[in-house]
């Protein structure tokens, strides 16, 4: 079945197709056509480039190059010519090490804290939270490079008719040119069924394969060559003496991480080097790689990555390279497939990527274009995020740098919730059960926190999380003190329970929601004035406002964004109880609460008031 929208016109944000810098710019992308858009399903013919990233040339900088990944790892590919580079990302690999953030001193000062900002004095009440209400330290850990995967390529100084495309529908990236009389062919892709990266680079005249692999990384400890394969085994250090107030420093090694890559040549010659795998005069070569690292949970990072690595290859040696790519064709497409979008004329997807967005920005219209990033925004999520894999972080799974901007972290303020918002209406339900194994991690250590924070049951997490689960406020406070992200969160297991109708599942997960909800409960108090039922401190997300006396403040009562969740969160927990039969007890508690906590009011600027007063907004964006 295809949604054909072919005579209607449709605007969306101008991007970049080469890669997102950041998921959060997918979800901003993919949610206006949600709006409007009807998610069909089921497998259909459509034209060969309806989802396809196709260019003339390599990329030349990170932000242009092709992402594959497969819930496990990221890789990043290239397309050089002479030089590919393919930079590559596990999941797990995080700075630093297990830790708890949590400052048993706090709970002293929430009641001050509390009390201050009933009494106006929010300047005071935010320097207090700066000062003694967040996390051990301030900043929270980064998501790692791993490293990359460099192949030099022999006998193609005089390469012609260059073409680079990534095939959404089967998360296959293609880069072909000739030399001389030959074609060359590279595929590369990230096979979820067996867990590794294939690189497989053919001719089409025999002979005329030849190329050296090396694996480079910031983390090396050591590389291993062997007959037909190479092996790096590295761990996080602090490495270089830039920092990053947003990145904690942390003394001493952390996670282990082991990178095995093995070659099989047909016909040719293959020899090794100190450091590297070198391969002539083959008709082709398939180069097989897989990631692993020491990551157990989030308090144990003892496992073992080089049997993990041994265990993954021991089960691709039977498969030839066909079945490797049918295998990875097959799971993929069975996501990607599900859903089709036809907007505007077809017949433009057989211009290049970039020539297309040259073309937009000067006026012409491509509304097939914006079908093509609604496309990318699915794939994005189903190339980043499986069953095994950590969540989607700011940046996916793809990341390049030691110190990524805001860390690469989980920021629970909306990034995270927009990564996922497409999970379930686009129909890639399955790419959220990483969310559901953290929501479920951070209901455990963010039950310490409400405890040692605000002396509550349940639990809390704040705007930011990372791969140790930290909950307690970071940063600081005109970002950080927003105690509502676990509730917020807990909207994807309700709207996963309403896509799906798994009562099992909701049985599994309505305790995490009915902790989120218990928290918000006990934390709550009436505020003097309205003797409404409010957050006693919070924010408007990363906004503040002018209070009364003109100064620039950010903590109050219940800011509205609190009171929408509130609802949410209190309305899916009623709807739980009442489908499992239990617990009606606390749905009372809950359905008496909905009717005390503020109305939803409008502003004299006319539009819904932000806060619990109509304050005057401050600067808007990021930049407060």
């Amino acid at each position: 079945m295809i949604l054909d929208l072919t005579a209607v016109d449709v605007y969306l944000p101008r991007m970049n197709l080469g890669l997102p810098a950041n998921l959060k710019v997918m979800a901003l992308l993919v949610f206006p056509l949600l709006c409007w858009a009807t998610t069909v399903c089921g497998a259909s013919q459509a034209s060969q480039r309806d989802m396809l990233l196709w260019y003339r040339q390599p990329a030349q900088k990170w932000l242009e190059a092709m992402p594959l990944g497969n819930g496990y790892m990221g890789a990043m590919v290239f397309g050089g010519i002479d030089q590919e580079r393919i930079a590559l990302n596990e999941s797990s690999f995080w700075s630093g090490h297990p830790h708890d953030y949590n400052d048993t001193n706090a709970i002293s000062y929430f009641p001050q804290i509390r009390d201050l900002v009933f009494a106006g004095k929010f300047q005071e009440a935010e320097k207090m939270a700066d000062d003694h209400f967040f996390g051990i330290p301030k900043a929270q850990q980064a998501y790692e490079p791993i490293g990359n995967l460099l192949l030099n390529f022999e006998g193609v100084e005089h390469a012609r008719d260059y073409v680079r495309q990534l095939d959404m529908e089967t998360g296959v990236a293609t880069i072909n040119y000739r030399v001389g009389d030959a074609l060359l062919t590279r595929k590369v892709f990230m096979s979820y069924p067996d867990r590794v990266l294939i690189v497989h680079i053919s001719g089409d005249k025999p002979g005329r394969v030849s190329v050296q692999a090396r694996l480079k990384s910031p983390y090396r400890d050591a590389t291993i060559v062997r007959r037909a394969s190479l092996i790096m085994e590295g761990s996080w250090k602090k490495v270089g003496s830039d920092t990053n107030w947003l990145i904690a420093p942390v003394a001493g090694s952390g996670l282990k991480f082991n990178a095995a890559l093995v070659a099989r040549c047909e016909a040719g010659r293959s020899e090794t080097t100190d450091d590297a795998l070198r391969i002539q005069g083959a008709d082709a070569v398939t180069l097989i790689l897989t990631i692993t690292t020491s990551y157990i949970n989030y308090t144990n990072i003892n496992g073992d990555p080089v049997a993990i690595c041994q265990r993954v290859l021991s089960r691709v040696p039977s498969k030839d390279y066909a079945t490797l790519l049918q295998r990875h064709e097959t799971d993929f497409r069975a996501l990607m497939g599900r859903v089709r979008l036809h907007v505007g004329d077809p017949s433009l997807s057989d211009k290049p990527t970039d020539e297309r967005l040259k073309a937009l920005r000067t006026g012409s219209p491509d509304p097939n274009l914006e079908a093509l990033t609604f496309q990318f925004g699915r794939y994005i999520l189903a190339a980043s995020r499986r069953a095994g894999g950590q969540p989607a972080n700011l940046q996916a799974i793809w990341n390049e740098d030691v110190l990524p901007p805001w860390g690469s972290k989980y920021t629970v303020n909306i990034n995270t919730e927009m990564n996922y918002w497409p999970a379930e209406v686009c129909n890639l339900s399955e790419c959220a059960r990483p969310l559901f194994v953290m929501i479920k991690d951070i209901s455990v250590s963010g039950a310490e926190t409400a405890r040692t924070y605000y002396g509550c049951d349940g639990w809390v997490t704040h705007h930011n999380v990372d791969l140790w689960r930290g909950a307690a406020p970071v940063d600081a406070a005109k970002f950080g003190m927003w105690p509502l992200g676990g509730a917020w969160l807990c909207q994807h297991l309700w709207e996963h329970y309403a896509f799906t109708g798994d009562t099992q599942f909701l049985r599994g997960y309505y305790p995490v929601m009915k902790g989120a909800a218990q928290f918000l409960l006990e934390v709550m108090t009436l505020e003097p004035k309205h003797q409404w039922l409010v957050t006693p401190f919070s924010m408007s997300p990363e906004h503040g406002y002018l209070d009364s006396q003109g100064k620039m403040s950010f903590l109050s009562p219940s800011p509205t964004m609190d009171v929408a969740i509130i609802r949410e969160l209190f309305s899916h927990c009623i709807d739980a109880s009442r489908t499992l039969s239990l617990d009606a007890d606390f749905r009372a508690r809950l359905e008496s609460a909905l009717k005390k906590i503020p109305p939803y009011q409008i502003g004299k600027s006319g539009f819904v008031q932000e806060w619990i007063e109509d304050w005057q907004p401050g600067p808007q964006g990021h930049n407060v």
